[in-house]
């Protein structure tokens, strides 16, 4: 079940970030999700009454509305449940929101030793209809580049 954020949450969130080490291995980044889940608006999927993944957004100007944070706890992925969580936020966006903004990491930073790492993640981006659109170079920092992919909204 798809359900909207509330505040009770933010522990289970916490709980679900910390079973992905290697998609949250940087603190700040970890401290900055925290504070989303607490903050902004979001949706949770629950899994026998408790979440199991959640998606954080915020609008940007009129016609946008930016993705900013998104995770699925580890025994839970793969199933469906990040498309879920994607699919009923552009459900959710009112008429006037022409774009959907999603930032993950770009392909220019390198990943030794890394499986799946976050090509799996910028194939996810994809097949929910987001293209890539620009590298800010050290937008985020030095060691992790950023790439801001997008989603025109047939509206």
């Amino acid at each position: 079940m798809i359900r909207g954020l509330e505040p009770g949450d933010a522990p289970a969130c916490d709980a679900i970030v910390a079973s992905l080490p290697y998609h949250f291995g940087d603190e700040h980044g970890r401290e900055l999700c925290a504070a989303a889940v607490r903050e902004q608006a979001g949706l949770v999927a629950t899994g026998a009454g408790a979440p199991v993944a959640f998606l954080t957004w915020r609008p940007w100007y009129a016609a946008a509305a930016e993705i900013t944070w998104m995770a699925v706890h580890a025994r839970e992925r793969r199933r469906g449940i990040g498309r879920m969580l994607v699919d009923a936020f552009l459900a959710g966006l009112g008429p006037g929101v022409r774009y959907a903004v999603e930032t993950t990491l770009s392909e220019a930073t390198p990943e030794p030793g890394a499986q799946d790492g976050y090509a799996g993640t910028r194939t996810f981006w994809r097949r929910c209809g987001f293209e890539p659109v620009l590298d800010p170079a050290g937008w985020w920092n030095e060691a992790n580049q950023a790439v801001v992919m997008v989603q025109r909204l047939g509206r």
